[in-house]
């Protein structure tokens, strides 16, 4: 799957106690019993060739951009690792960000 999108502000999600869903963090726990799961960055990378908006990520500039696979579930359970592996690949030229995301299903 492949996207396009413009600035969009960064947010900071809280999720239930991990002790409600058996599920260890790598957060802080807050007074009102949430957890707030630690930000981790990704690298954008700049595109070295052109891109076509086709949902497939086969263009040589996609293997030159740093894959982010450091993910956690949201749910089930909150912050454990994934069931399956996830990909995004993040790419901008003069005029957009290109954000490509390859998900992994081991079924």
């Amino acid at each position: 799957m492949l996207c396009v999108a413009t600035a969009v502000p960064a947010q900071s999600p809280s999720y239930p106690n991990p002790a409600e869903t058996g599920a260890a963090t790598q957060g802080n726990a807050t007074r009102s019993g949430q957890v707030t799961l630690a930000a981790h960055n990704m690298r954008a990378s700049r595109a070295t060739g052109a891109i076509n908006i086709d949902g497939k990520l086969d263009e040589p500039t996609w293997q030159s951009a740093v894959p982010s696979t450091d993910f956690t579930q949201s749910y089930p359970k909150v912050g454990a690792p994934p069931t399956d592996r996830t990909e995004v690949r993040v790419l901008y030229d003069d005029d957009a960000l290109y954000v490509g995301v390859r998900m992994f299903d081991s079924r």
